[in-house]
């Protein structure tokens, strides 16, 4: 009986000790599980919003390229138009007016992507999340000087087409946007980063659709616009910045 009992001490406490390691196990499982999750939904979320801001850009892009159908040439903000398109090109005006409001409506013009963000990351498991980037599109939208021949006074059409702003020390085609998501779930983190690209073959002539507020280099004033506006969107590393303060960037 003696030796039964000091048999069953020791194999209990072996018992104990594999009990023990293996509810360790399990919450370790879980918790990798969990944050295994997160990198999962920051990762969709900062694709996701660069992917929205690229949309945008190329539907304003498209807009530009749209304006081409009117305006016969277009140098410095002012263009030449046959006299039988101004008809049609107020009423595109007016259309694109229509849907520029429905937009700001319904999604914003600069809060679709933090929305879309947003939405991805909840969906991915996410019970707190947050973009730590500036979403601006960088665009400007401009009026335009208009000579309808043969008239020599020009007729000043409100909010034609955009012009891109960002910096001379940027690639000409390239905006600068990055996207970084921070998400959460419990004790489980995560960031992910994203940065819109224009998808085409680079070309001496090409501005991806928005020409600078300032003249082009070669181009002198003449406002060129790209056939193909085809922003994109990919993953890339987080910036170090983010990674240690979780700070904003553009």
């Amino acid at each position: 009986m003696n030796e039964r009992g000091q048999i069953l001490l020791p194999g209990l406490a072996w018992y104990l000790g594999l009990l023990a390691i293996f509810f360790q196990l399990v919450v370790w499982g879980r918790h990798q599980l969990s944050q295994e999750r997160m990198d999962l939904a920051a990762t969709a979320a900062a694709l996701s919003a660069a992917r929205a801001l690229a949309s945008q850009l190329n539907e304003c892009a498209t807009r530009n390229l749209e304006v081409n159908l009117f305006v016969s040439v277009s140098y410095d903000g002012k263009g030449v138009m046959d006299p039988y398109r101004v008809d049609p090109f107020q009423m595109w005006l007016e259309a694109h007016e229509l849907e520029d409001d429905l937009q700001s409506v319904f999604n914003g013009f600069k809060g679709n992507a933090k929305a879309v963000g947003s939405q991805v990351a909840k969906l991915n498991g996410a019970t707190d999340n947050r973009c730590e980037s500036s979403l601006n599109l960088r665009l400007q939208i401009n009026d335009m000087k208009v000579f309808i021949l043969p008239s020599p006074v020009p007729v000043v059409f409100p909010n034609v087409y955009y012009t891109r702003l960002w910096g001379d020390n940027q690639e000409k085609v390239q905006p600068p946007h990055q996207v970084v998501w921070w998400v959460s779930n419990g004790s489980s983190q995560a960031r992910a980063a994203a940065r819109v690209y224009l998808d085409i073959t680079k070309e001496a002539w090409q501005n991806g659709g928005f020409p600078p507020d300032h003249s082009e280099e070669g181009l002198g004033k003449f406002e060129v616009q790209s056939l193909w506006p085809q922003f994109n969107a990919k993953l890339i590393p987080v910036p170090a910045i983010n990674q240690i303060f979780g700070g904003l960037i553009s």
